[in-house]
């Protein structure tokens, strides 16, 4: 069962540190604890084909502190990033996914292409990036025939997926009941992917409250009263109505990397 994150986390705090953005986090659950978790995050790798955060995941006892076993953070984001947006696809939509499109050409954007194709085989995507090129080369290093890039803004998907550190709106189509969208990037106030049209039209659900309104740039630039935004987690009894816009904005947290670090360590045996 997915539980809110401030249920969990006994510290969380962000700063700059010789020009590097520093993340730690410092979530307990049970016997294990997540600590402190660095995250350097370098925009420009974006224009170099590198990956923009830079990070490794620590876990450690619960009670004593003692080191368990570290994680590739990088891998880690990836896939508990994609896992939130699957989750979120499975209670806010009401139809099995057919068409996506898929907003970036980085990490996150394989993430979820490799995730949507393993949940839904069937799935057709489709990956718009800077360029067709930057699109096609994604696409040819996932070899799926599902997968293609597109540049058209026409077409209909019932889910759309934004993955980048954009500061300008890729995406303000208005809100269609038929479609959910999940904005994953944009976790600075003044960075942006979903435009004002389709978020003002829309039920909002976040992954995580807490953070949210630090994060969250695209609504918060769109100027939503947080009053009007759920948790993701009370979804899961609670569904929105098939008949409202959804727009779903993920902004990471600690619990979701403890969370990994749990499956991990079960895994480990």
């Amino acid at each position: 069962m997915l539980g809110e994150p401030s249920s969990v986390l006994s510290g969380w705090c962000s700063r700059l540190q010789m020009g590097m953005r520093i993340r730690c986090a410092c979530p307990q659950w049970h016997r294990i604890c997540l600590s402190p978790n660095c995250s350097p995050s370098f925009l420009r790798n974006a224009h170099h084909a590198r990956p923009t955060i830079q990070e490794q995941v620590l876990y450690a006892d619960g009670q004593t502190g003692t080191f368990l076993f570290g994680l590739d953070g990088q891998m880690v984001t990836m896939r508990r990033t994609a896992a939130m947006s699957l989750l979120a696809i499975r209670w806010l939509h009401t139809q099995t996914p057919e068409r996506v499109l898929i907003i970036g050409t980085g990490i996150q954007a394989q993430a979820h292409a490799e995730a949507l194709c393993n949940l839904y085989p069937d799935v057709k995507i489709a990956i718009r990036g800077r360029t067709r090129a930057a699109a096609g080369k994604i696409c040819n290093s996932l070899a799926k025939q599902n997968i293609c890039p597109t540049e058209t803004q026409n077409d209909t998907y019932d889910v759309v997926i934004t993955v980048t550190s954009s500061k300008a709106v890729l995406y303000n189509e208005p809100a269609r009941p038929d479609c959910l969208v999940i904005g994953v990037g944009a976790y600075r106030p003044d960075m942006i992917e979903i435009g004002s049209r389709t978020i003002t039209g829309s039920v909002i659900y976040v992954d995580d409250p807490v953070s949210a309104p630090a994060e969250a740039g695209d609504i918060i630039q769109a100027g939503i009263s947080w009053d009007w935004v759920r948790a993701l987690s009370k979804a899961q009894k609670t569904p929105p109505s098939s008949k409202n816009s959804v727009f779903f904005k993920s902004v990471g947290c600690g619990a979701w990397d403890l969370a990994a670090g749990r499956l991990a360590r079960q895994q480990m045996g």
